[in-house]
């Protein structure tokens, strides 16, 4: 990894991180991450862009209260990914995640992939070039705003346990579906525009 990150408190910013497997790796498994911030940050190549660490998902919490700011991800297989979690109380804000799109089907490589958590926010998000999804949550409380999904293999936004998507833009997606409710929650979709999906093949907006 380029950056192992595991106290309380820590801010990284600034920083222009290229030619790693993962380039950011957060989180701890003994006990609970807080108050971690990635700021005006750029990664370049890779698997993982930034990642937390793996555990068993039974454990504590990975991390609670999370920023990541105008943060920049290119050609990774994956760009976010909070793996096993569970990661509570985040955000992350003017991201940008364009992947190293190669069509070879990978269905799990995700711009931003959230397998367990609670309390997510993604604003203002351009998130395009995936083999995957675009915004993958499996978390609870989730908020999609001024989000620009685009060009991806699969679907532009997928949630699994409810959420909200508003003034974003869901554009030239494959798969199934533009936008996945995958299992049952409350869902609201506001001022939002979807468009190109699956041109030419029997899917659903």
């Amino acid at each position: 990894y380029g950056i192992r990150l595991a106290g309380d408190d820590v801010v990284l910013d600034g920083f222009d991180i290229s030619g790693f497997r993962g380039s950011i790796h957060f989180g701890r498994t003994t006990s609970t991450q807080r108050n971690l911030q990635i700021l005006r940050t750029t990664i370049t190549g890779g698997i993982d862009g930034i990642r937390s660490i793996v555990t068993s998902g039974t454990g504590p919490h990975v991390v609670a209260g999370l920023l990541v700011y105008k943060v920049s991800i290119f050609n990774t297989m994956i760009g976010f990914n909070c793996g096993e979690g569970p990661c509570n109380d985040v955000r992350l804000e003017q991201i940008t995640v364009r992947g190293s799109n190669l069509h070879e089907g990978n269905s799990g490589s995700d711009a931003i992939a959230f397998e367990h958590g609670a309390n997510l926010a993604v604003v203002d998000a351009d998130l395009s070039n995936q083999e995957g999804d675009g915004l993958d949550t499996k978390a609870d409380g989730v908020l999609a705003l001024n989000v620009n999904a685009h060009d991806l293999d699969r679907n532009g936004i997928k949630m699994w346990r409810g959420g909200d998507i508003i003034n974003s833009l869901v554009v030239n997606t494959g798969a199934d579906t533009a936008i996945s409710f995958a299992n049952g929650g409350n869902y609201r979709i506001l001022n939002t525009t979807v468009a190109n999906h699956s041109v030419g093949n029997p899917s659903y907006s």
